[in-house]
């Protein structure tokens, strides 16, 4: 049985069957990503396995684990960074008593020595919060199976919701955000596409509950509060990143050559995943905000609209020259950049899913102005 109730996001609780079915039970762990990266991003969070292992392996009848290392091509998990969440389970069997900070410890150690110890683990531990601030909106998964994909794919809004198994359906939201919102109500009914909430779209069928409880409303829905904390995760997210690229730079006189390129490159490409996700978000949803008319179109609003079309301009250019792609799997890390640029064409040529109407910015970029979280919306 998987880990989670449905599949492998990073929100998921743990799956509450398993281990209760009176036959042997191997549990399924997802250590590649599927949805979370694929390992072409950082991945590193022991602390993260362990916790799922701790409830889950020692559950009745459950007699092992088994993990995945790959997601297709060459995207395998043994000798690269993200190697340490196979070690954190394979030491969660030997000693159940492990912390995530001694699995990282010892991994890096071994991996890269003791010199560089200190840099390598600090960059590794802000992986979690990097992918769940970048792939995820306001505690819910945004990325096809690690793709960028806000608009097109309606199974981030109804299917892949990680409320439909936690009651109350309600999220606490780190990320400089810090508040709790409830999934439904405050998040997808605001950030999804109005095309996703359509009454009669086939996952709803999956939780008719949430439309009983009046949580989902037709149309449009996106408004400045919302966007303001989406911006303000997203920030957050690339801050994170900044700190885990910089900790690698100070560790280059004492980390090997050869490890210190592949370890430059994941948080480089990490990096640039977080700002191209910021980008993407502060230009879509300020854009249907935007398309919501004049009363809606405030200085906040519309700068963010014009930084995000810029820095999509920006991040997708150094993602498509990037000189060492990785190896790819079922999500292609570079491609992002061409699916960012399809938002920028669509915004300003006029989207005819969102009125046709075209957003062109009427004076340069400017510094973004400080994002604050709003009210509740």
């Amino acid at each position: 049985m998987k880990e989670t109730p449905h599949d492998f996001f990073l929100t998921h609780p743990n799956d509450r069957y398993a281990g209760t079915i009176a036959r042997p039970t191997v549990i399924e762990f997802d250590a590649a990503g599927e949805f979370n990266g694929q390992g072409q991003i950082a991945s590193t969070w022991p602390e993260y396995i362990l916790g799922r292992a701790r409830d889950l392996l020692r559950r009745p009848h459950v007699i092992g684990y088994t993990a995945r290392t790959d997601r297709y091509g060459r995207t395998r998990l043994v000798g690269h960074p993200a190697e340490v969440d196979l070690y954190a389970l394979a030491r969660f069997v030997d000693d159940p008593r492990v912390t995530a900070d001694a699995v990282t410890s010892e991994f890096v150690t071994a991996h890269y020595g003791a010199a560089a110890r200190p840099f390598v683990a600090r960059a590794f531990r802000n992986a979690f919060d990097i992918v769940t601030s970048s792939l995820y909106t306001l505690g819910t998964n945004v990325a096809n199976h690690s793709r960028l994909d806000y608009d097109g794919y309606s199974s981030s809004y109804a299917r892949h919701v990680s409320g439909k198994w936690i009651e109350p359906p309600v999220a606490h939201v780190r990320h400089g955000v810090n508040r709790d919102l409830h999934y439904w109500r405050d998040v997808v009914d605001r950030i999804a596409p109005p095309s996703a909430k359509e009454p009669n779209g086939a996952q709803w069928g999956e939780v008719p509950w949430v439309r009983d409880s009046g949580w989902i409303h037709s149309g449009e829905r996106m408004d400045e509060g919302t966007l303001r904390m989406v911006l303000t995760e997203k920030r957050w997210g690339v801050a994170r990143a900044r700190e885990s690229l910089r900790s690698i730079e100070d560790g280059r006189k004492v980390i090997r050559p050869g490890d210190y390129a592949d370890l430059h490159a994941l948080f480089e490409r990490t990096l640039l995943t977080a700002r191209l996700h910021e980008a993407v978000a502060s230009a879509y949803y300020g854009y249907r905000v935007w398309t919501r008319g004049e009363a809606y179109r405030t200085p906040f609003v519309t700068r963010s609209i014009g930084d995000g079309l810029h820095d999509v301009v920006e991040v997708s250019a150094l993602m498509r020259a990037y000189p060492s792609p990785p190896p790819k799997g079922q999500w292609e890390w570079a491609k992002d950049a061409d699916q960012a640029m399809k938002y920028h064409e669509w915004i300003t040529t006029g989207w005819p899913k969102y009125g046709g109407m075209a957003f062109l910015a009427a004076n340069p970029p400017k510094k973004q102005v400080p994002v604050h979280p709003a009210d509740p919306p």
